[in-house]
Order: C-alpha cells, then structure tokens, then sequence
C-alpha cells in the first residue's frame, strides 16, 4: 500500500535530488535551462510557493513525484491549481491514478481553487489526465527565437 504526503519545506533538502530528477523529466528541461529551473524550484519549494507531493511505498521509498502551485488566473482572477509536473519511477497502477486524483481535489479545494491546470508532453501523461477526468482545453505552440524552427 503507498502514501502519498505533501513534503514540507524543511524537508524539501533531504530528497531534492529525487524532486530535481523528476521535475527534469516530467517538463523536459533542456541542460541550457537547468540551472535557472532547478534555481527557481528550489526556491518556489522552500517557501512554500510550490507544493511537493510524493507517493511512498511500504519501505519510505518515493515512488512518485507531484510538482503543483496555486496561481491566480490573469484574465478570470480565479485560483487555480497547476499541476506543474507528475513523474513515476514505476509505471502508476489504477489505484496510483485514483489516488492522485482525489488527492489533487482535495488540494485544490483546500485553496479554493476553481480549476486544476495541467500540461505535458508526454502521451501516457495525456491519457492519466484524460483517466482522471481532464479534457483538453487549450493547445501552446512556440517560436523559438535562436537557431531554426
């Protein structure tokens, strides 16, 4: 049976190297980028601005890790909870994913939060979402100003 349990920022250190490596993989951070990225979770982690879940199994070790942080809405004014990055060191089982889902309504309604937010690259992470009950809302394109397109 796994536990999953909100890190506190005092613990934050003692697991950082699993949080950096999961936050790496699970948004893809390009080498030139991860200074400035680990830098600013850190950060967002120790005060608390960003929100650190972990699933343990029976022996205390992490099986799963949930980056999230509350963000207001720039055009609606709405809080919402952004699921800024969900990595697995195992493949997640169907009581994995039920598991998270309840865990991440009740976090946002702990902060009043009026929708949960959450974006990948990643198609198995697309169909957890959609298992979850998430549909597509938008899709982001980029440009990126160096080099060719």
């Amino acid at each position: 049976m796994s536990t999953i349990i909100k890190l506190l920022p005092n613990q934050v250190p003692q697991v950082w190297e699993t949080i950096k490596l999961a936050a790496v993989r699970s948004q893809e951070v390009s080498p030139s980028n991860l200074p400035q990225v680990c830098e600013r979770l850190l950060h967002g982690l120790l005060s608390d601005t960003v929100q650190c879940l972990v699933t343990l199994d029976e022996d205390r070790t992490i099986l799963q890790v949930c980056l999230t942080q509350v963000q207001v809405n720039r055009i609606t004014g709405l809080r919402e909870l952004v699921i800024m990055g969900l990595y697995s060191f195992r493949l997640m089982q169907e009581e994995d994913i039920v598991a998270s889902k309840n865990l991440f309504l009740g976090l946002a309604r702990s902060q009043q939060c009026s929708q949960i937010i959450c974006g990948s690259r990643n198609p198995r992470l697309w169909n957890i979402y959609e298992q979850l009950g998430f549909r597509e809302a938008s899709r982001n394109y980029v440009y990126v100003m160096e080099g060719d397109n």
